[in-house]
């Protein structure tokens, strides 16, 4: 490859051997069936408030690795977490891995790549190239960072952290640059897909009329079109559903969903404090993007509520809401949709691959909480997208 992306790679497809993650015991009753015809999939639109239990049986399950050698991270997560982390998740039948060039200044596609080789496993790596001068991560667009040269350098660096044997099957662009063009951003991503650099291009952060244009100038100029796009969605935080899953149903995108959890937030282990400087460690320990985002009054008076209700049938509230994710939400798995669930120990990845393959509908009465708590948040809830490109 042009880019040193490491030939066909032994970390192509391939079918991993499925193990079996019991999901922990939960004391249910009415359980909520069926909420309407209103799945991606179905003839209508509607809030995930209404809508049918989503396609649960095939919703992909996707590992961030954000965790891996992030200062955030609530527990250190190097080169052996990384491998154990990697190795149970393909136990479990899952081979879909998410990094970036931004995580950790870059050490996160670093310990990935080592992680991946030092395992027999074989996964699907999607990345991303961002648009932000120096790399580092805000909720705005960048400037500058995905110009055709510096976009092109990334891509580099990026395949060449992952090291050898180790290809980029997806390539995202990470968020909007508002001093490209985003013609100029999708035709050197072209270039670089046709030698070999990735199979694949996503979307993360645009908004929808963006994802739409993406369109339209990849089919006016022949080019491959996106055919993902990464999203922030949770059971608080729905700002993707009145336009932007539309739009992906309307361009044959699927869509994988990020922040499942708010940060940690849906948890409910920040239930004693809502003052941020009580918190050590974890997302919301000095990372103003996360406590921007989720650290408000209406978040933790959603969450408590939900805690509330959660308790009544001994669910925990992270397993309600991956659970939500999965079996409520507007997800849809005959379109390839997915979560991507993080960890910071191998305990932490357990219980999230419970939840993930638990397809038993939650309560109602749980049900209603989310709703209640999204009702409460959608004044304040964070917009899914990041700005926008350079307008020419």
């Amino acid at each position: 490859m042009a880019l040193g992306g490491g030939g066909g790679g032994r970390y192509a497809v391939r079918a991993c051997a499925r193990g079996v993650v019991h999901p922990r015991t939960t004391t249910t009753t009415a359980a909520a069936g069926p909420r309407g015809r209103t799945r991606r999939g179905g003839m209508t639109m509607a809030s995930s408030s209404s809508s049918s239990t989503s396609s649960r049986s095939s919703v992909t399950t996707v590992l961030g690795t954000m965790t891996f050698g992030w200062a955030y991270s609530s527990e250190k997560c190097e080169d052996d977490a990384a491998r154990a982390m990697l190795e149970r998740f393909a136990s479990c039948g899952f081979h879909e891995v998410d990094t970036a060039l931004a995580y950790a200044g870059g050490e996160t596609e670093k310990i990935l790549g080592r992680a991946l080789r030092a395992t027999s496993n074989s996964f699907r790596v999607a990345t991303k190239a961002n648009p932000w001068p120096g790399g580092k991560m805000t909720s705005s667009a960048g400037l500058g960072g995905l110009d055709p040269g510096e976009f092109r350098a990334q891509v580099r660096q990026s395949l060449a952290s992952l090291g050898e044997g180790v290809d980029a099957h997806v390539l995202y662009l990470h968020a909007p640059d508002a001093g490209t063009r985003l013609v100029d951003v999708l035709r050197e991503a072209e270039a670089m897909r046709v030698e070999g650099a990735f199979e694949e291009l996503g979307l993360s952060n645009l908004s929808a009329w963006e994802v739409v244009k993406a369109h339209e100038i990849c089919t006016e100029h022949g080019w491959k079109k996106p055919t993902i796009y990464q999203g922030m969605y949770n059971a608080l935080t729905r700002n993707v559903e009145p336009e932007l899953i539309p739009a992906l149903k309307a361009t044959n995108m699927r869509f994988v969903a990020y922040n499942p959890l708010c940060g940690g937030l849906l948890t409910g282990k920040y239930a004693s404090t809502r003052d941020v400087k009580d918190v050590s460690g974890g997302r919301f320990d000095g990372n103003d993007m996360y406590t921007s985002r989720f650290w408000l009054d209406v978040y933790h008076d959603a969450v408590a509520d939900i805690a509330s209700a959660c308790r009544a049938h001994d669910i925990a509230p992270a397993d309600a809401s991956l659970r939500w994710l999965y079996n409520h939400s507007m997800l849809d798995g005959s379109k390839g949709d997915g979560v991507i669930i993080g960890a910071s120990s191998l305990a932490q990845l357990d219980a999230n691959l419970a939840s993930a393959t638990n397809a038993e509908p939650l309560p109602k009465d749980v049900l209603d909480a989310f709703d209640d708590g999204w009702a409460k948040c959608k004044s304040s809830a964070a917009p899914y997208f990041r700005g926008h490109f350079l307008l020419s």
